[in-house]
């Protein structure tokens, strides 16, 4: 009696559930990216976004907008960054500190 092997059915359903997973992230990155526009901080974001996608780094426009925001709420008088490529994160939230009329000092 010959055994029929699981593998190929098995290998179909991790691929189909891997490409939902797949479809999903995407889908929700997407739907995060454009829901900053709907804050109330939105045209400051979008002013300070211009400067600070200019520089080199990691920091996503939605999260960008989600620490911006984070800036408008709590207005720090100090904020400190430890360890920085190029400094993209420390642009966005000297920009917020001014849109949210806190003075800069370095």
């Amino acid at each position: 009696m010959a055994r029929k092997s699981l593998r190929p059915a098995v290998s179909a359903v991790a691929s189909t559930s891997r490409d939902a997973l797949i479809t999903g992230y995407h889908a929700a990155r997407a739907a995060a990216e454009t829901a900053y526009v709907s804050y109330p901080h939105a045209d400051a974001f979008a002013r300070a976004w211009q400067t600070t996608a200019e520089v080199p780094g990691w920091l996503a426009q939605s999260n960008a907008a989600v620490l911006f925001e984070i800036i408008q709420a709590i207005k720090p008088k100090v904020v400190v960054e430890i360890g920085s490529y190029l400094g993209r994160s420390t642009v966005l939230m000297a920009l917020g500190q001014l849109a949210s009329g806190v003075s800069l000092r370095a």
